[in-house]
């Protein structure tokens, strides 16, 4: 059976959820939950990062999976299930972000174990403040981008179904938001440094 899926180029895991989702749309909910148990964990993620607002994700996250049941006949296997699911959350944060502009929420940051000094707590979380800022920043294209490049491990061509457009624009995309986030990171940079930094020039 691996073998023949080989053969027509898809893993066991894309071969299963493809599966998954033909009997979807046969009306079987059993196979909804098979899919939500194997992709909510990394598309919740995805959302938490562009909505910055748990809550909000997770309503996204269960509109997702809906909209996924209710146009699983029309998924016609140009991608793989992983990627369209991606594209669907994808669609629903930009459609709430364009109604809303959401406010970031002050959240703990887990930080792991060795104990750490107070020190290095304090510079780890400001780090990754500093960066969950700059990210809100950019525009949501870009930001779309560079969360499914480097917290996802998609490749462009996978990125470019997910957002419907040309590799090229996703290419595009990539550039121009590391050059919008290494400026956004500079502006955002502690004030000691930005001080340190001036006083070396």
């Amino acid at each position: 059976m691996e073998l023949a899926i080989r053969a027509r180029g898809m893993t066991p895991i894309q071969e299963t959820d493809k599966r998954l989702l033909s009997r979807l749309a046969r009306g079987d909910v059993g196979a909804l939950e098979s899919l939500y148990e194997r992709h909510a964990r990394a598309i919740f993620a995805f959302l938490c990062r562009l909505i910055v607002d748990a809550p909000i994700a997770e309503e996204l996250l269960q509109e997702t999976f809906l909209a996924a049941w209710h146009s699983s006949a029309t998924f016609q296997g140009r991608s793989s299930v992983r990627t369209w699911l991606f594209g669907i959350a994808h669609n629903k944060a930009g459609h709430w972000l364009r109604r809303r502009r959401p406010q970031p929420l002050d959240e703990d940051q887990d930080i792991p174990d060795p104990s750490p000094s107070v020190s290095e707590l304090a510079d780890a979380a400001w780090e990754q403040d500093r960066v969950t800022a700059a990210l809100a920043q950019l525009p949501t294209t870009q930001h779309a981008v560079l969360e499914l490049t480097f917290y996802h491990g998609l490749a462009y061509a996978e990125i470019a179904e997910i957002l419907d457009c040309p590799v090229g624009t996703v290419k595009s995309r990539a550039y121009l938001a590391r050059r919008r986030l290494a400026q956004l990171l500079a502006d955002l940079a502690d004030p000691t440094d930005r001080r340190e930094r001036n006083d070396e020039r």
